[in-house]
């Protein structure tokens, strides 16, 4: 597959078939994975526009996922948004090193998450 795309990076098909739905109208086709490696192996080989994924999942956490993507040429410039049910410090402070957009809490604001990605998408020039 090749992009441009969004990535959808949860364990729990429900939230990424749902965000897959609230950006639809956006036009951006979205891409979802099911956990850290299935994301890095997206993320490496197609054009992502821009990462949304969860910290809690089996195996690596969204945020090592996002570590290792950062220590690469390609994901190094991939936006992120860290879509998360943990609401830590420490945890948002990982995140801001990582370069993280925004850490949005689950249950989440549809419209915030909207929001965010057209402003992402608008930045790199995306036409919505």
């Amino acid at each position: 597959m090749s992009g441009p795309y969004i990535l959808v990076v949860d364990d729990d098909s429900h939230m990424t078939k749902l965000v897959a739905y609230l950006l639809k109208p956006l036009g951006v086709p979205v891409l979802q994975a099911k956990n850290g490696a299935e994301a890095i192996e997206y993320a490496l080989s197609d054009q992502i526009l821009l990462l949304i994924i969860d910290n809690c999942m089996p195996g690596l956490s969204g945020l090592e996922t996002l570590e290792s993507l950062r220590n690469t040429t390609i994901g190094k410039q991939i936006p992120c948004i860290l879509l998360t049910g943990q609401d830590q410090t420490d945890l948002r402070s990982k995140a801001e090193k990582l370069s993280v957009l925004a850490y949005l809490t689950k249950p989440f604001s549809p419209t915030k998450l909207i929001e965010i990605t057209k402003q992402t998408l608008e930045y790199k020039q995306i036409n919505l």
